[in-house]
This record gives structure tokens, sequence and C-alpha cells, in this order.
């Protein structure tokens, strides 16, 4: 659901963006819900991409495009593609809190521009 299938026509660089709003709701507890996110080309995290954010405890849930509270995404510049077809995605992984039960049910965008020397 999170990826897109890329035909780069010659070598070099990408300016590559996405990002998906998931639906879940951070437990009340002793801790936000914190997570790492960026983008993977090909399942290789793309250098530059990501960000860190938390997510307050007990925060509630919204339904694709209403502010969710769980953001995943980034954007920059994948260098040294080769020709070829390729697989951009969006990657998460929850680095402390309680743990959250996310659903993917938004639809993502993923874009990559280029390619260029």
């Amino acid at each position: 659901r999170t990826a897109k299938y890329l035909g780069v026509t010659h070598a070099g660089k990408l300016d590559v963006s996405g990002f998906v709003d998931a639906t879940g709701s951070c437990p009340a507890g002793p801790d936000n819900c914190t997570f790492e996110t960026g983008l993977y080309l090909d399942g290789v995290a793309i250098p530059g991409t990501g960000f860190s954010y938390f997510v307050m405890q007990g925060s509630p849930t919204f339904p694709c495009g209403g502010s969710a509270p769980f953001f995943f995404g980034g954007s920059g510049l994948a260098a040294s593609v080769p020709a070829g077809t390729h697989v951009l995605s969006i990657g998460y992984s929850q680095t402390g809190g309680p743990t959250v039960d996310l659903s993917f049910d938004c639809e993502p965008f993923l874009q990559a521009v280029g390619p260029y020397q």
C-alpha cells in the first residue's frame, strides 16, 4: 500500500517525497508514543528523508485526510540511482511509548522527479 514502482530511464538523481496518514491512537500511559519515519528506495533507507516525532498520550483517531496524528513520510534526494525499475516506499518504526496498533487505510502520496545529473 505504501509503495510506488518507478521506471528510471537513465542513471542519475531523484527528488523524492511521500507521506501517508495512519489511523490509530496512542494509549494513555506514562510516555508519549515516538516514531522515526522516512523514505526507502528498493528497501534501503534514503539518507536525509526522515524525521522524528511524537504523538500525545490518549490521542484521538481521525479519518483519512483529517489531521491524523500518525503521519509517516519525508522528502529528499536519492543519489546515484541506476536506470531500471525501482520501488519507492515509506517506512517507520516506533521508538518509544506504549505500543500503537495502526491501520493504513489512507491512500499514500509518493512522488519522484528526475532523473537528472
